[in-house]
Parts: C-alpha cells; sequence; structure tokens
C-alpha cells in the first residue's frame, strides 16, 4: 500500500484510483461525503485523491480544507496536536446521516476534525470509510 499510496497520491499515476474504486460504494441512507485536500495540494497534486475513488458515485462536497501541514510529514504526536483545518462549505445543504471518505487512516486525526464540524452544523449521524489504515 505505501508503494501504492506513492505512485498514486505523490507521483501522480492518477489511472491507480480504479484499483480500489469498487471498495467505495453508497450506503443506503447516507450520502457520502469526501475529505478535501487544501486548494495549495490540489494545484500540486492535480486531483483529490479521494474524489478519484468515488467520483463514479453521487457525493457531497460539504467540507473544505485550509491550507496547513502535510499530514504524510509528521509524526504522530505533532499529527494529533494539529489545529482542525476544516470548514463547511458555504450555503451547503446538510444531510442528516453522512458516510465521511478517506484514503488512508494513520491517526485518526483528520478524520476526528472532519466529524466535529459536521457534528457542530448539525449532522445527527457521521460515520466513516478509509481504504487503508
Amino acid at each position: 500500500m505505501e508503494d501504492y499510496f506513492s505512485r498514486y497520491k505523490f507521483m501522480g499515476d492518477y489511472r491507480l484510483r480504479k484499483a480500489f474504486s469498487h471498495h467505495f460504494k453508497k450506503e443506503k441512507d447516507y450520502t457520502l461525503v469526501p475529505v478535501p485536500i487544501s486548494e495549495k495540494r490540489l494545484q500540486e497534486r492535480g486531483f483529490n485523491q479521494v474524489l478519484g475513488f468515488i467520483d463514479h458515485l453521487h457525493f457531497a462536497p460539504l467540507l473544505e480544507k485550509e491550507e496547513g501541514l502535510s499530514q504524510h510529514t509528521l509524526s504522530r504526536n505533532k499529527r494529533l496536536q494539529n489545529k482542525n483545518t476544516f470548514t463547511l462549505k458555504a450555503k451547503v445543504k446538510l444531510p442528516k446521516k453522512v458516510l465521511l471518505v478517506d484514503d488512508v487512516y494513520t491517526t485518526g486525526r483528520t478524520l476526528q476534525h472532519a466529524i466535529a464540524i459536521l457534528k457542530e452544523a448539525g449532522v445527527q449521524d457521521v460515520k466513516s470509510f478509509s481504504l487503508c489504515r
């Protein structure tokens, strides 16, 4: 998986998004919400790796990510101390149930931050799915 993500995310081999896309599917009664990347990261990479996994499904991009430190460069302790850089997009209709989708679960901090924003905004039930841990 380390080699896969190195090629997919960091070397930009976008064709690899299809390798695991069948693991991502619609969950009944839940709205798929991808974990976003910052605008700077999008410019550098050229794509959001999570959107690549779910581009064949209906999803709602409810969150935005401010620029922050790149998670993959941080130690576990630094990740856990990292501030929440997610915000809710303006003028979005919030569903009651969300399935938050991410690529890699390391410390869980990214998901915890995203879940906190969604819950504060009024989402009643949030589940998460990550391709690997």
